[in-house]
């Protein structure tokens, strides 16, 4: 059906928005971090401290987005109208769900854990330990989370191209995709 197609497209418009916006907040943590660890300046910690709200934020968006993936990943047939568009939609999310997990999430795994060091020298930082403890279990869980859609998506993936009849269509398209396609 057309509206599972244009629901796949919302969500891929959402997940795209808000990788953006997280891999921005990383990089602005990381120079946060930086700076406080040199200055050691009050505005610098509440900026950190915000700046850490506006990434778990970030991750329920994704978490919440990655939900619905999966609920549309679930149909298979209604996207018989539109197999091939549907088909690219899924690379690219695929692609942009491996990066948050291979960069963005470890990125701020490890910042966290810098945090959590550096906390327990400094008794601005050390009233967050457990909050900083929680966010890594977060990152940590969305990961998980987040490896279970991939495959997933790899599945449904799977089971679209066996109702393409194109055959010029699939060999450009496995030689495209983003991940291997030897498990197809």
């Amino acid at each position: 059906m057309l509206n599972d197609y244009l629901n796949l497209l919302k969500v891929y418009n959402n997940i795209e928005t808000t990788i953006r916006t997280h891999s921005k907040r990383i990089r602005t943590l990381r120079k946060l971090i930086k700076a406080y660890v040199e200055e050691q300046e009050e505005l610098l910690f509440k900026k950190i401290i915000t700046t850490l709200e506006q990434l778990r934020y970030d991750r329920k968006i994704i978490e919440k987005n990655l939900n619905i993936l999966g609920e549309i990943a679930s149909k298979t047939s209604s996207f018989a109208d539109n197999t091939k568009d549907a088909l690219d939609v899924l690379d690219y999310t695929h692609a942009l769900l491996d990066y948050l997990s291979i960069v963005d999430l470890k990125n701020e795994y490890k910042l966290l854990r810098v945090l959590l060091k550096i906390s327990k020298n400094n008794p601005q930082l050390e009233q967050y330990t457990e909050v900083f403890k929680h966010d890594l279990k977060d990152v940590r869980q969305l990961k998980s989370f987040l490896e279970n859609v991939l495959e997933n998506v790899k599945n449904l993936i799977k089971n679209l191209i066996r109702h393409v009849d194109d055959e010029e269509f699939i060999e450009k398209y496995l030689k495209d995709l983003s991940f291997s396609p030897k498990n197809l």
